[in-house]
């Protein structure tokens, strides 16, 4: 095919952007290591997503919730895959503060507004 013509191929996101792929990218894909992946089972892990979501079922979000031990499923209810752009940005950013503060102490986590 193209890569193996061209050393490259052009895809298109779901977003409809165009993105040059190379066999470096692919090399590099590849030899990532994986050995983080064990990690998760002693990790801290919060998963947001959006009930209206349909690029990726809110099951999946679920399976991860009853697999992940220290898992922390946050559904923001009618939220898309992106969340409707900012509409949800504030339900996020609370969520997101809640989760680091519950492990942390319960210390109060000061997000800076930009």
């Amino acid at each position: 095919g193209e890569l193996a013509k061209e050393g490259k191929f052009t895809m298109k996101t779901f977003g409809g952007k165009e993105v040059v792929v190379t066999q470096e990218d692919i090399d590099e894909r590849a030899d990532a290591s994986s050995a983080f992946v064990s990690e998760i089972r002693t990790s801290s892990v919060l998963t947001i997503h959006g009930s209206a979501d349909t690029t990726v079922d809110v099951e999946n979000a679920k399976m991860y919730d009853e697999s992940i031990p220290r898992h922390t499923l946050k559904i923001i209810e009618g939220g898309d895959h992106n969340f409707n752009g900012l509409k949800f940005v504030g339900e996020i950013v609370v969520s997101i503060a809640d989760f680091i503060a519950s492990k942390n102490g319960n210390r109060r986590v000061n997000i800076p507004r930009y």
